[in-house]
């Protein structure tokens, strides 16, 4: 059953369940297609053509050019490509002001009783797999997209529903924006700290060059494949996994095995370093993540453990090290083709600054407070888009009504 259904207040349409006073059409009649004026240009072309114009394709700016082919506030809705499935990407956005359209992106203009504000939400909270016309290549074209149903309230409220979701960009978007620059002024302390450019108070010590191998000894994981996993039991870390989900140190874990595996697996430690010893790519290859917590847990075969001594060093420090100034060292080190593979032999023989352990302990510090920082930020950024995303799908539905548009019984 519709969520609509029967409500007082609504109608039956071929958009589902709508508000009365709203009314249904279809994109071809709520907007023009301008596809006809695209013209795509080779990359060839392009790079004899950089200018101050943005060219568009089904994804949005692919370069800038010298010339435009619109000047005016449009709608463009990928007409092929891989978001048209995955929606990784916002399929329709709005553009205003000059630019060129290339043929992989449908150029659509609002007609006088449509708001381009609440077509192109509109347009956002569908699913378009129902629409695709490709096979090996999902394609949405110009006919099907014409036909494309479209509820329509009266003016009035979809200028106040676009409005209303607008706001919601803004705050999304200056969200993003406090990340990055909390995640830029994270990375420069990070190269001033960890190179020893910039002293903490109180540190003045001079830093030594020591060996991998003389701050710990390297032990690797044992065997644990994706078969051996569930959602409930002893936590374990795979290899794959500090390159895909983990960050400098180990927070959560995504993978858990049974207590009579685990019997038989590589326990790890508080202190330990973890490396990723298998990648597909060099970039892959030693990638490392601290474990800092007691708990009990486990590592998977293709896991380097380098368990550092307490009374030297600390594993999250030379995390944050090794994954930034000391990372184009480590991908050196890679070897293989198609899989990639890095040795403890090899590992134990890099060099890396040590500063005191005090002060190894102050730099981590430092730099955790700021990635608890940004993850809150973060979490904080998810919610506002699930909470958006949720608006969304109501007010242009009509589930949810603005208080000045609501029915009173």
């Amino acid at each position: 059953m519709h969520k609509n259904q029967n409500r007082p207040g609504y109608q039956e349409s071929k958009v589902g369940w709508i508000p009365e006073g709203w009314e249904f059409s279809s994109l071809g009649k709520c907007a023009s297609f301008l596809d006809n004026k695209r013209i795509p240009l080779k990359d060839e072309e392009r790079q004899t053509r950089q200018g101050k114009y943005p060219y568009y394709g089904a994804s949005g700016i692919i370069d800038y050019i010298d010339d435009y082919l619109f000047d005016d506030e449009l709608i463009l809705l990928g007409e092929d490509g891989a978001n048209i499935l995955s929606r990784s990407t916002p399929l329709s956005f709005r553009v205003k002001g000059k630019i060129w359209v290339n043929n992989h992106a449908h150029v659509i203009k609002p007609k006088e009783n449509t708001n381009i504000g609440f077509l192109c939400e509109y347009l956002e909270s569908i699913s378009y797999a129902q629409y695709n016309t490709g096979t090996a290549q999902p394609k949405l074209n110009r006919e099907i997209c014409s036909q494309i149903p479209i509820p329509t309230p009266p003016l009035p409220e979809q200028k106040a529903i676009a409005e209303v979701l607008e706001c919601w960009y803004k705050g999304i978007w200056n969200l993003e924006l406090k990340i990055e620059r909390k995640r830029n002024i994270k990375k420069g302390l990070m190269q001033r700290l960890l190179s020893g450019k910039q002293r903490l108070k109180g540190f003045s010590e001079a830093w030594e060059t020591v060996r991998l191998g003389e701050i710990g000894h390297f032990e690797k994981g044992i065997g644990i494949s994706k078969e051996d996993l569930s959602d409930k039991g002893i936590p374990c870390i795979r290899y794959g996994e500090i390159y895909t989900v983990h960050h400098f140190v180990l927070k959560t874990f995504h993978s858990f095995i049974c207590s009579e595996l685990a019997a038989q697996s590589k326990r790890i430690k508080k202190n330990d370093l973890l490396f990723a010893g298998s990648g597909e790519t060099a970039e892959e290859i030693g990638k490392s993540v601290a474990y800092m917590n007691d708990v009990e847990a486990y590592a998977g075969g293709d896991v380097i453990i380098l368990s550092v001594y307490p009374k030297i060093g600390r594993a999250d420090y030379f995390s944050y090290y090794l994954n930034t100034l000391g990372r184009e060292m480590l991908n050196r080190l890679g070897q293989g083709q198609s899989v990639v593979h890095i040795y403890p032999k090899n590992l134990s023989k890099v060099c890396i600054p040590l500063p005191p352990l005090a002060e190894q302990r102050a730099i981590a510090d430092v730099l955790s407070a700021a990635d608890g920082e940004i993850e809150a930020l973060e979490k904080k950024l998810a919610l506002w888009k699930e909470q958006k995303k949720y608006l969304l799908n109501n007010l242009v539905t009509g589930t949810i009504r603005l208080p000045e548009f609501r029915i009173v019984n």
